[in-house]
C-alpha cells in the first residue's frame, strides 16, 4: 500500500508501481476502539477513484461514530438481530401466547428466509417494500395455481361420476396480512434502534398497506333471538355459552377458560381473569387479550344469570351421576373439561345453518352484544369496559354503525334539543 496526503487512506499499489499510478484504486482504513464485546473494531473499505473520495467517505465514517450512530455490531444480519429480539421478547415474558405464536410464524415463514442475510445496517426501505409485493405476488400466483388443479378435478371428476377432490389452497396475504408482518418488524427494528445497532428504522419508510378494520355484520336482534330460540328446542349443551356470547360480549377464549369461582348468580356479575388459547402446540391458559380486559367485570341481566345457575345445578346433578371431579370451568363438555376454542366455533357454525340463518361467525356474537349494547343508549365508556378494549376509539370505530336506526335516534334526539315557536313546516 502507498501512504497518501489524507490521514487513513492508501493507494493499493506494489511497490513496483510508479509513483503516480493509475491503475490501482484508493481505500480508507479506521480504528473505532473497542466495541460492546471487548474486541477492536476496524473499518476498511476500498474501491474509490480517488484519494479525495475515500477521504470523504472516511470522514462520514469517523463523523457516523462520533455522533453515537455507528452499528455496535456492523456484520450482524438481520436474521441474527431478529432472533436476538423475539428471544429477548420471551425470556421477557412480554408476549401474550398467541402473539409470541404469530411472530415466530412470520419470522420463520417471511422474515428471516428472505430478508436474514443482509446486514441489519445496510437494510434500506425499498428491501422491506420489495419483500411485502414479492410475498403479495407469490401468494396469488399460488392461490390461481391451485383454483386451476380445482377446476380440472371438479370436470374431471364430473366426468368419471366421483367427489371431486379438495385441493388445498393457500390463504391469501392481502392489505391486512402485509400491515400485520409490517408492525412485526417495525417492532423489531424499532428495538434495534434502541440498541444502537442502527441510527434510523428503515421500515419506518417503506411502503406499507395501513391496517383497516374490517366492517362487520353481525346478526340482527331479530335473528339472534331466532337462535336462541332454535337452541332452546333442541337442548343444545352449548346453548348457555351462545346465550352469555350474545348477552355479554366476551370473547372466544374467555368464555372458555371461564370458571365457577369467578362468577356470581346471585349478585348478577362474572369476572374475566383468563381466556383459554390454542397455540397450535395444544391449549394453554393465559391472561385475556388486553391489560383493561384482566380482572374485569361484567354484570348480567337476569335471564343470562338464571341460565347459569340452571346450568350450574345440571353439571352437578351430572357429575354426582357419572362420579366425575368438578373441573370448576363453566362451559365443558361431557367428560368434564372445558371446551376447545375450534369446537364451539365450528358448532356454532353448524348450529347457525340448522337453524336457517344466514352465515355468521362466532366472533360476531361479540359485535352483536357491543351494538346492542349502543342502540339502547349504554354509554360508550362502558360497552369499551365490558368489552375489554384498550380505547374507547377500537369500540367506536368498530360498532357505532352496525345497527341500523342508532343514527337516526342520535338525529332526532339532537333535533329536539333546538327550541322553536313555530313548528318547522308552518309556512
Amino acid at each position: 500500500m502507498r501512504k497518501t496526503r489524507f490521514v487513513g487512506v492508501f493507494q493499493r499499489c506494489p511497490s513496483e508501481c510508479a509513483a503516480r499510478c493509475r491503475g490501482h484504486g484508493f481505500c480508507y482504513y479506521v480504528e473505532l476502539g473497542r466495541g460492546p464485546d471487548g474486541r477492536r473494531r476496524q473499518v476498511t473499505k476500498a474501491g474509490y477513484a480517488s484519494a479525495a473520495d475515500a477521504a470523504a467517505a472516511r470522514a462520514k465514517v469517523v463523523d457516523t461514530y462520533r455522533a453515537g450512530r455507528w452499528p455496535a455490531h456492523p456484520s450482524m444480519t438481520v436474521g441474527e438481530w431478529l432472533q436476538r429480539w423475539f428471544a429477548a421478547k420471551i425470556t421477557a415474558g412480554a408476549l401474550r401466547p398467541t402473539t409470541a405464536r404469530c411472530y415466530r410464524q412470520q419470522l420463520n415463514d417471511y422474515l428471516i428466509p428472505r430478508l436474514g442475510s443482509v446486514r441489519l445496517s445496510r437494510l434500506r426501505a425499498t428491501d422491506i417494500t420489495t419483500l411485502y409485493a414479492a410475498i403479495v405476488a407469490e401468494r396469488t400466483k399460488a392461490i390461481e395455481s391451485a383454483d386451476r388443479l380445482q377446476e380440472r378435478e371438479n370436470a374431471e371428476a364430473v366426468a368419471a361420476g366421483r367427489t371431486p377432490r379438495r385441493i388445498d389452497r393457500p390463504r391469501s396475504f392481502g392489505r391486512t396480512s402485509v400491515a400485520r408482518l409490517h408492525g412485526t418488524l417495525h417492532a423489531a427494528l424499532n428495538a434495534a434502534v434502541r440498541a444502537g445497532e442502527i441510527p434510523t428504522n428503515p421500515a419506518r419508510y417503506a411502503e406499507a398497506p395501513r391496517r383497516t378494520r374490517a366492517k362487520v355484520r353481525p346478526w340482527s336482534p331479530q335473528e339472534y333471538g331466532a337462535f336462541l330460540d332454535y337452541l332452546q328446542d333442541t337442548h343444545d349443551p352449548m346453548a348457555a355459552l351462545f346465550r352469555v356470547a350474545g348477552h355479554t360480549g366476551l370473547r372466544r377464549g374467555e368464555l372458555c377458560g371461564l370458571r365457577w369461582e369467578d362468577v356470581d348468580t346471585q349478585r348478577r356479575v362474572l369476572v374475566v381473569r383468563r381466556q383459554i388459547l390454542d397455540i397450535g402446540a395444544g391449549l394453554t391458559v393465559g391472561k385475556p387479550k388486553t391489560r383493561s380486559g384482566e380482572d374485569r367485570i361484567v354484570d348480567l341481566d337476569r335471564g343470562t344469570a338464571r341460565i347459569l345457575h340452571l346450568l350450574r345445578l345440571r353439571q352437578r346433578r351430572d357429575q354426582l351421576a357419572a362420579g366425575t371431579q368438578d373441573s370448576g370451568y363453566v362451559f365443558t363438555g361431557p367428560d368434564g373439561r372445558p371446551w376447545h376454542p375450534a369446537t364451539v366455533s365450528h358448532r356454532f357454525r353448524r348450529l347457525a345453518t340448522q337453524a336457517g340463518l344466514r352465515r355468521c361467525r362466532f366472533h360476531d356474537l361479540r359485535h352483536l352484544s357491543a351494538s346492542l349494547q349502543l342502540a339502547a343508549g349504554v354509554d360508550i365508556a362502558i360497552v369499551s369496559k365490558r368489552l375489554g378494549h384498550s380505547t374507547y376509539t377500537i369500540t367506536a370505530d368498530t360498532y357505532c354503525h352496525l345497527l341500523p336506526g342508532v343514527g337516526r335516534a342520535a338525529a332526532e334526539a339532537a333535533a329536539r334539543m333546538v327550541p322553536r315557536r313555530k313548528h318547522p313546516n308552518a309556512a
